[in-house]
């Protein structure tokens, strides 16, 4: 039987999606990076979730009721926010913090703790064979030889991006895997593969330029250390502390990423009082965000940047989820801690302490970073590997065995395969949700593709689809409205008005879903002035009927964003066409302090 459940396909399907997620990516959708990584590890576990079922694997673990807790804490939050749909689906790019996103994080870690205690050294060595590739493109990129360099926006400094899409994501995952390198580079059966994944781990952690990944990645290897015994209680934490003070010093520059930081994690705490209980939704950071961020935080970005998490896990989950969530939170951090204790304790191969290790270097790096979606997809293995390795489970039933269903076991069987249907269901649900969401992406990349290429026609019908797929997604609506935009300056007459009052339609469509989401408000706003100002002329009333409607939309967007340029900008034309000096002066004023114009 062990033979047997060496090779299970549910394992396999789960280890195939550990390894091959963080390495999805690609210019083939307007997401190159996140999304295809939700998509494939969806459809595999999915595949994964269907076969332990059959298998008879899916039994409860010491974890599924903190997890039942904290999903119900965003459920709750999400259904009672003032705009719920990016905290049930999430928002193009970020998929960390809403239900769609930890679907399958919940599934994986269900799947990895329903297999055997050896399944937690196979993860290891997946994960750490995942860090070859990753450290490679790393590589190529500091070299400058990106092959999709010419395709995929980079961001400036020279930091690497790899196959993760963003430095933070790099230096987290580089962070995590390394105690499993290291573990492969203690072993002498797989010393070879341990030192390239070592070396190449180290590299993509040095050229993320991720502090915060740096120190995690210090906590997990003295982890690592500590718990195979290789380190003294005293040395660890000597060792701690001179990371601490490297990173320290490190800061001392007081660059504005550091000053950015604090006033971040004041914009959470001003979150939280808002609604202190539930929170304001689980994905809701960024669109709240733009509108209690300080002008001392738009002075110093001019305005323009904004933020889609915390850079604190646990802040994060405070100003979204509220007391309510924060407590599941804990308890789930609990309940892992318990799990790797157990683990500990009961294997002396060091599988455990690589496993634990890196949930330490998540934890570490959490608190000054984004939590990605890889990284929480990677710790939901993680800490289902901790779980197979200190509850071995007997081998599954044969097929049919099921018992005469009576009594006490009866009853127990019969919520066990209740429980093992949702999370089949659970798991099917966010595979469709998420390939539904890469086939809208894939849709706007080739209607921006052909609109870069001067093909308006097909832009137009790709972009309409992607549109139609995801309705709430202000960033497809503004692509269309650009596209429209385009074609209306080169009309005159009445195909122009067509194309203009289309452009508006569909803009009011999108704020009608989203009346709270900035975004929306600016577009339908924005529309509406170009309208008017395309196509007014001599002999019409003045100001039109529909100048009020354009102002009251971008009064929305100013209040739910006050130091966005581009909406303090349209709100000054708005406000100069009407006449309104008063507002003009008040927007203007507003505009010059946050650009430090004078």
């Amino acid at each position: 039987m062990n033979a047997d459940t060496r090779s299970s396909a549910s394992g396999t399907l789960v280890l195939t999606a550990a390894g091959a997620a963080p390495l999805a990516f690609g210019p083939f959708f307007y997401d190159s990076f996140v999304l295809p990584k939700l998509a494939l590890a969806s459809v595999l576990v999915a595949l994964a979730a269907a076969f332990a079922r059959r298998e008879g694997r899916l039994r409860p673990t010491p974890l599924d009721a903190p997890l039942a807790a904290l999903f119900a804490a965003a459920a709750l939050s999400a259904a009672l926010s003032w705009d719920p749909r990016p905290d049930w689906f999430g928002a193009h790019q970020s998929y960390a913090w809403c239900l769609l996103g930890w679907a399958p994080c919940f599934v994986v870690f269900r799947l990895a703790a329903a297999q055997e205690a050896d399944f937690g050294s196979r993860a290891v060595s997946w994960l750490a064979a995942a860090a070859i590739p990753v450290g490679i493109y790393a590589l190529l990129q500091a070299a400058g030889l990106d092959p999709l360099a010419g395709r995929l926006a980079l961001p400036a400094g020279g930091r690497s991006v790899s196959t993760l899409g963003s430095p933070v994501a790099l230096g987290a995952f580089s962070a995590a895997v390394l105690p499993a390198c290291l573990h492969l580079l203690r072993e002498r059966e797989t010393r070879g593969l341990g030192a390239c994944a070592s070396a190449l781990a180290l590299a993509a952690l040095a050229l993320s330029a991720s502090r915060a990944a740096w120190l995690g990645g210090a906590a997990g290897a003295l982890a690592y250390a500590a718990a195979c015994g290789g380190l003294k209680r005293g040395r660890v934490l000597a060792l701690g502390a001179a990371c601490l003070i490297a990173v320290g010093a490190l800061s001392l520059r007081r660059s504005p990423s550091d000053l950015q930081r604090v006033e971040i994690w004041r914009a959470a705490g001003r979150m939280w009082m808002e609604r202190p209980l539930i929170g304001s939704g689980p994905e809701s950071f960024d669109r709240v965000f733009r509108r209690v961020r300080s002008e001392a935080y738009a002075v110093a970005t001019n305005g323009m940047a904004t933020q889609e998490d915390a850079h604190d896990d646990w802040l994060q989950v405070l100003a979204g989820m509220g007391l309510i969530g924060l407590a599941a939170y804990a308890w789930l951090h609990r309940a892992v801690w318990k799990a790797a204790r157990l683990a500990l304790a009961a294997d002396e191969s060091g599988v455990a302490a690589a496993l634990t290790a890196g949930l330490v270097a998540l934890f570490v790096a959490a608190k000054l970073n984004a939590a990605t979606w890889i990284g929480i997809f990677t710790a939901a293995l993680m800490a289902g590997g901790l779980v197979a390795v200190a509850t071995p489970h007997p081998a599954p039933p044969p097929q049919g065995g099921r018992g005469n269903g009576e009594g006490e076991n009866g009853d127990k069987k019969s919520s066990h395969r209740i429980a093992a249907g949702l999370t089949v269901a659970v798991a099917l649900a966010a595979a469709v949700a998420a390939v539904w969401f890469a086939a809208a992406d894939r849709f706007e990349r080739l209607g921006v593709r052909a609109r870069a290429q001067g093909r308006p026609r097909d832009s137009e019908t790709w972009q309409l689809a992607a549109v139609a797929m995801r309705p709430g997604e202000a960033r497809y609506r503004l692509n269309l409205a650009n596209l429209w935009w385009d074609a209306a300056q080169d009309m005159k007459g009445d195909p122009r008005e067509a194309l203009l009052r289309l452009a508006a339609a569909q803009a009011q469509r999108g704020f009608d879903l989203r009346r709270l989401d900035p975004g929306m408000a600016h577009l339908s706003g924005l529309a509406k002035l170009r309208l008017i100002q395309w196509t007014w002329r001599p002999g019409l009333p003045w100001p039109p009927p529909l100048l009020a409607d354009a102002r009251a939309d971008l009064a929305r967007a100013a209040q739910l964003d006050p130091f966005f340029p581009p909406i303090l900008e349209d709100s000054l034309r708005a406000a100069r066409l009407a006449g309104d000096q008063a507002s003009a002066a008040g927007y203007q004023e507003r505009l010059s302090r946050v650009m430090q114009k004078r």
